[in-house]
Protein backbone atom coordinates (compact mmCIF):
# COMPACT_ATOMS: atom_id res chain seq x y z
CA UNK A 1 0.00 0.00 0.00
CA UNK A 2 0.86 3.70 -0.71
CA UNK A 3 0.15 6.69 1.30
CA UNK A 4 2.41 9.76 1.08
CA UNK A 5 4.45 8.33 -1.19
CA UNK A 6 5.53 5.79 1.58
CA UNK A 7 5.11 2.37 0.53
CA UNK A 8 4.36 -0.28 3.15
CA UNK A 9 5.89 -3.91 3.35
CA UNK A 10 4.39 -6.56 1.50
CA UNK A 11 2.27 -9.15 4.10
CA UNK A 12 0.52 -12.47 3.05
CA UNK A 13 -3.25 -12.47 3.33
CA UNK A 14 -3.78 -15.77 4.73
CA UNK A 15 -7.29 -15.16 6.57
CA UNK A 16 -9.77 -14.18 4.25
CA UNK A 17 -10.28 -10.85 2.13
CA UNK A 18 -12.36 -7.99 3.97
CA UNK A 19 -16.31 -8.44 3.75
CA UNK A 20 -18.05 -5.75 1.62
CA UNK A 21 -14.91 -4.85 -0.66
CA UNK A 22 -15.12 -5.27 -4.12
CA UNK A 23 -11.97 -7.73 -4.70
CA UNK A 24 -14.04 -9.72 -2.45
CA UNK A 25 -17.15 -10.09 -4.53
CA UNK A 26 -14.58 -10.53 -7.43
CA UNK A 27 -13.44 -13.13 -6.36
CA UNK A 28 -16.07 -15.09 -5.15
CA UNK A 29 -17.42 -14.39 -8.56
CA UNK A 30 -14.18 -16.33 -10.34
CA UNK A 31 -14.68 -19.10 -7.14
CA UNK A 32 -18.36 -19.24 -7.84
CA UNK A 33 -18.21 -19.93 -11.91
CA UNK A 34 -17.16 -23.89 -11.11
CA UNK A 35 -20.45 -24.10 -8.42
CA UNK A 36 -22.79 -26.16 -10.86
CA UNK A 37 -26.06 -27.46 -10.36
CA UNK A 38 -26.68 -30.95 -9.14
CA UNK A 39 -28.83 -31.75 -12.20
CA UNK A 40 -29.02 -30.19 -15.31
CA UNK A 41 -32.83 -29.53 -14.54
CA UNK A 42 -31.90 -27.69 -11.55
CA UNK A 43 -31.09 -23.73 -11.09
CA UNK A 44 -28.64 -21.97 -9.36
CA UNK A 45 -28.75 -18.12 -9.28
CA UNK A 46 -25.79 -16.59 -8.88
CA UNK A 47 -25.55 -12.78 -7.83
CA UNK A 48 -22.49 -10.96 -6.01
CA UNK A 49 -21.74 -13.37 -2.92
CA UNK A 50 -25.07 -14.48 -2.95
CA UNK A 51 -26.39 -18.35 -4.65
CA UNK A 52 -29.91 -19.35 -4.49
CA UNK A 53 -30.91 -22.87 -5.45
CA UNK A 54 -34.26 -23.52 -6.69
CA UNK A 55 -36.06 -26.43 -6.52
CA UNK A 56 -37.14 -28.18 -9.66
CA UNK A 57 -39.37 -31.37 -10.53
CA UNK A 58 -36.15 -33.59 -10.48
CA UNK A 59 -35.34 -36.72 -8.60
CA UNK A 60 -32.80 -34.92 -6.95
CA UNK A 61 -33.95 -33.65 -3.59
CA UNK A 62 -33.15 -30.61 -1.89
CA UNK A 63 -31.35 -31.68 0.89
CA UNK A 64 -28.95 -33.05 -1.85
CA UNK A 65 -29.26 -29.39 -3.23
CA UNK A 66 -28.11 -28.11 -0.24
CA UNK A 67 -25.07 -30.66 -0.16
CA UNK A 68 -23.88 -30.25 -3.15
CA UNK A 69 -23.12 -26.59 -2.49
CA UNK A 70 -21.74 -27.10 0.91
CA UNK A 71 -19.34 -29.49 -0.33
CA UNK A 72 -18.39 -27.25 -3.08
CA UNK A 73 -17.72 -24.51 -0.49
CA UNK A 74 -15.47 -27.08 2.24
CA UNK A 75 -13.62 -28.30 -1.61
CA UNK A 76 -12.81 -24.01 -2.29
CA UNK A 77 -11.96 -23.72 1.64
CA UNK A 78 -14.86 -21.00 1.90
CA UNK A 79 -16.93 -20.75 4.86
CA UNK A 80 -21.16 -21.23 4.71
CA UNK A 81 -22.47 -18.91 7.16
CA UNK A 82 -25.31 -21.08 8.06
CA UNK A 83 -27.20 -18.58 10.33
CA UNK A 84 -27.13 -16.05 7.79
CA UNK A 85 -28.61 -18.58 5.53
CA UNK A 86 -32.41 -19.17 4.91
CA UNK A 87 -34.92 -21.12 3.12
CA UNK A 88 -38.50 -19.81 2.31
CA UNK A 89 -41.40 -21.93 0.09
CA UNK A 90 -43.57 -19.91 -2.80
CA UNK A 91 -46.92 -21.26 -3.72
CA UNK A 92 -49.90 -20.75 -5.05
CA UNK A 93 -52.66 -20.06 -2.15
CA UNK A 94 -54.24 -22.93 -2.48
CA UNK A 95 -55.80 -24.19 0.88
CA UNK A 96 -56.41 -27.96 -0.53
CA UNK A 97 -52.51 -27.89 -2.15
CA UNK A 98 -50.74 -26.96 0.92
CA UNK A 99 -47.87 -29.25 0.79
CA UNK A 100 -44.26 -28.05 1.81
CA UNK A 101 -41.08 -29.96 1.45
CA UNK A 102 -39.29 -30.53 4.52
CA UNK A 103 -37.10 -28.02 6.25
CA UNK A 104 -33.88 -28.32 5.94
CA UNK A 105 -31.95 -29.67 9.06
CA UNK A 106 -30.22 -26.32 10.69
CA UNK A 107 -31.66 -23.60 8.18
CA UNK A 108 -34.26 -21.25 9.17
CA UNK A 109 -37.14 -21.10 7.08
CA UNK A 110 -38.55 -17.65 6.38
CA UNK A 111 -42.14 -17.20 5.36
CA UNK A 112 -40.77 -13.29 4.16
CA UNK A 113 -37.67 -11.87 2.56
Amino acid sequence: MKCDNVISSSQPINVSIVQGSGLGLMLHVVMAKDLKAVSPINILFKYADDTTVLPSDSDVGLEDKFENVKQWAKDNKMILNITKTKEIVFRRPNPRLSLHPSPLPHIARSCSH
